[in-house]
């Protein structure tokens, strides 16, 4: 028993520490991790949502968002080749 509170008590240690140093990271690295890891899981979704057939079906209707004025899109200026995206 004791040694199982102790095992409890470590790992929670250990939470706490984790926490703790994922606090600091974001304080000094600001939102714009946050904001990357949003935009990597929408991705993903996009990915799975665009290999179903019934999803196609779904949005075969709806406005393409270059089109949409509920989302304007413009390039951003990057220093690198590649061309980004941001949203105005």
């Amino acid at each position: 028993a004791e040694q199982s509170r102790q095992a409890n008590v470590t790992a929670v240690e250990d939470d706490a520490r984790t926490a703790g140093l994922i606090g600091k990271a974001l304080d000094e690295a600001g939102d714009d991790l946050i904001e990357l890891r949003r935009f990597e899981a929408a991705e993903g979704t996009a990915n799975q949502l665009s290999k179903s057939r019934n999803i196609k079906k779904i949005f075969e209707n709806l406005p393409s968002p270059a089109s949409s004025k509920a989302l304007p899109i413009k390039p951003a200026v990057r220093a690198s080749s590649s061309t980004a995206v941001t949203f105005a």
